[in-house]
């Protein structure tokens, strides 16, 4: 869900009652959850900010959006408008790793190497990007309390995959023989790719908010 604040202002002539109003995105209900408050600057243009929850694997976070809204007509906050932000997250996701095992003699020659089991641990890392839409917003209804806002664009937002540097812990066994077990990390590309289609950095970013004044 995608629950927005915004402040409100004149359409079609009538005046809405207050200059908050709390919206609900239909296009986010399958993963994260998101609240937006935006303030009225002045007749063109608002402020705010959004913070979203994304809670389906593979990756969870909260994402945090100032914002600010330029609106053509200068009948702020109803509309087409142009819409910049920047954006900062906390995010964590799994990151796959291989492991195996090597063992030197005395002449510093393998004799023996062995394939470990992998697997995958959960590592967090913290995106910063940027934003850029275009959209409609406006009220309807006998008192124009309900809302509609629909917004298009692109956005920059990271994916930081394979943030943890390989390991090597070297042992003696009794034999005098030198060992290693390697550990090799190696991020995981089909995250990568789920993130910036359907994720938090979806480049082609999109919304559409339904919502209440009040």
């Amino acid at each position: 869900m995608i629950f927005f604040l915004t402040n409100s202002s004149i359409l079609f002539g009538q005046e809405a009652k207050s200059s908050q109003n709390l919206k609900i995105s239909i296009f986010s209900l399958l993963d994260n959850a998101k609240f937006q408050y935006e303030r009225k600057l002045n007749q063109s243009s608002t402020c705010g900010i959004t913070a979203s929850f994304f809670y389906i694997t593979p990756m969870y976070g909260v994402k945090l959006e100032p914002a600010f809204r330029y609106y053509f007509k200068k009948d702020a906050p109803t509309g087409w408008y142009i819409e910049p932000k920047l954006s900062i997250g906390y995010f964590q996701t799994d990151e796959l790793f291989d492991k195996y095992s090597n063992k030197y003699n005395s002449s510093n020659e393998i004799i023996d190497w062995q394939d470990l089991d992998g697997g995958s641990i959960i590592v967090s890392f913290l995106p910063v990007g940027e934003s850029l839409k275009i959209g409609h917003q406006h009220f309807f209804g006998k008192k124009d309390q309900f809302i509609l806002d629909y917004n298009l664009g692109f956005q920059y937002f990271p994916y930081k995959e394979n943030v943890t540097k390989d390991e090597i812990i070297e042992y003696y066994d009794e034999n005098g023989d030198r060992n290693e077990i390697v550990t090799i990390y190696e991020g995981n590309f089909a995250h990568g790719i789920v993130w910036y289609t359907i994720g938090a950095g979806s480049v082609i970013y999109s919304n559409l908010s339904i919502g209440y004044n009040f």
